[in-house]
């Protein structure tokens, strides 16, 4: 599908149900990859590399192909277990991207708000009706997750130095209309300038599973 929002069609997510397997398998990323270029899956090439010490790990970056535009093509993958499992990949022609789905049955577990949700955060999910807690427990975090991955940090960053907005309510949306980085308490990083899009507001609801929410985070220019 395409991904709503973002004009003329530059970007493009892709979702689909995933087996156990080899968390080093990028085939759905260069099938992706090479359906958005109008290439061959034989011309794609990805590296692997650290921000932080170059080493052969970390978020898969495009080498080739370009777009016909000359453009380079971004992209960001996502991988959840929960009941069935789930891969995503998010692509996009405008800068880097970020994204991340998460079953939410799996931000339940005890302890996770301790080390992934800032003082503010837990008090506003606190104060949410029980069958609305959960769903936006994961909403809260894949929204910190797509901006870590967009901005390269990944989890050397510590969660809890985000502070995003929190939907209220069990559609994935409501409370802040808009999804939102409000705060950046990351020392010494500057805060970058993004967008972010709950997956539940693309066209096409149903993109993903019942029980799963995700969120896209685009860089802008």
């Amino acid at each position: 599908m395409e991904l709503a929002g973002i004009g003329g069609g530059a970007g493009r997510i892709v979702v689909r149900a995933r087996a156990a397997g080899d968390p080093h398998d990028h085939g759905l990323l260069i099938a992706a990859v090479a359906a958005f270029a109008g290439a061959a899956e034989s011309g794609v090439e990805l590296e692997t590399r650290c921000l932080w010490c170059g080493g052969a790990h970390g978020k898969p970056e495009v080498v080739r192909p370009l777009l016909p535009s000359g453009a380079r093509i971004h992209a960001s993958l996502s991988r959840s277990a929960g009941a069935t499992g789930i891969e995503a990949v998010a692509l996009s022609a405008l800068g880097p991207i970020g994204l991340d789905v998460e079953s939410v049955d799996r931000v339940r577990a005890a302890g996770f708000d301790d080390v992934a949700l800032c003082a503010e955060e837990r008090a506003e999910i606190d104060g949410l009706p029980d069958e609305d807690r959960g769903r936006a427990r994961a909403v809260v975090w894949t929204r910190k997750e797509a901006v870590l991955k967009a901005t390269g940090h990944g989890l050397r960053v510590d969660p809890r130095s985000l502070r995003v907005t929190v939907p209220h309510g069990g559609g994935g949306g409501g409370g802040e209309e808009t999804p939102r980085l409000r705060e950046w308490r990351a020392p010494g990083i500057r805060a970058p300038r993004l967008r972010l899009i709950d997956l539940g507001e693309l066209d096409g609801i149903g993109v993903l599973p019942a029980g799963y929410v995700g969120t896209v985070a685009l860089i802008e220019p």
